[in-house]
């Protein structure tokens, strides 16, 4: 095949990925490499070698708490990364639910309030549990860029441990986090909620499924592949959003 490469994370032919992303992007072939550090390596070293096999390549991993940085490094290697926690959340963008409840002979304006209602209503239910998730992400990042890699004796690396409780401020980090978190759910920031929360059961536990008169989050997906297969204007609106999503 001469199409273009997709590296995406997982292995499993039924993941959400897997079924998802070959529909979002039909003119690439999409290869699943397993997690998120060997999609990165693939494209990068795929990329290197393009004047060899000239073929176009890109990947695209989860998003994992990252920081804007991170993001835009990997954007620069070509490896896109989603506007959305999980790759669920795709499925719960304000454009893929007003499709679905349309199609389902539903009032979208009416499904898209009661979802948005109950999704910010359990991101503040989970609030302290989803501000320490990325605390801790940014801690970590914070403590691998700080420790220095030009030490070179015993003495150096204990007084540099020691100095890293001083620069690394825990508080200042949770509260800025605990803020943002907090004015998201005052102004109801739908798309930014959906950006930050990882919540595996958001999809079920928002009642989408119920507001659009589908049975469980597996029908769900699997109308919203089976709209994105007629390959009409429905199909366009699902494609556009999530691909404004992953910024490509």
């Amino acid at each position: 095949s001469r199409k273009p490469i997709l590296f995406i994370e997982g292995t499993d032919s039924n993941s959400i990925d897997n079924r998802l992303y070959p529909l979002i992007f039909p003119d690439y072939m999409v290869k699943p490499m397993g997690g998120c550090q060997k999609v990165i390596e693939t494209t990068k070293a795929f990329r290197q070698l393009q004047d060899f096999h000239t073929l176009e390549s890109m990947g695209i991993v989860d998003r994992d708490r990252r920081t804007q940085g991170e993001i835009d490094y990997l954007h620069d290697q070509h490896i896109f990364v989603p506007d959305v926690a999980e790759v669920e959340n795709l499925l719960m963008l304000e454009p893929v639910i007003r499709t679905v409840a349309r199609r389902m002979m539903k009032d979208p304006d009416t499904v898209f309030t009661q979802v948005k209602e109950n999704v910010v209503k359990l991101f503040e239910k989970d609030l302290e549990s989803q501000v320490i998730l990325h605390a801790k992400h940014r801690v970590r990042k914070k403590l691998e860029t700080t420790v220095d890699r030009k030490i070179t004796t015993v003495e150096q690396l204990t007084e540099h441990v020691e100095s890293i409780r001083y620069n690394v401020h825990v508080d200042e980090i949770y509260n800025g986090i605990k803020d943002k978190f907090n004015q998201y759910i005052e102004t109801g920031d739908y798309k930014n909620i959906l950006r930050v929360y990882n919540q595996k059961g958001m999809l079920p536990q928002s009642r989408v499924c119920n507001f659009c008169g589908i049975s469980n989050k597996e029908s769900y997906l699997n109308f919203v592949l089976s709209i994105l297969k007629e390959n009409k204007e429905d199909a366009e609106v699902i494609r556009s959003s999530i691909k404004e999503s992953l910024g490509t």
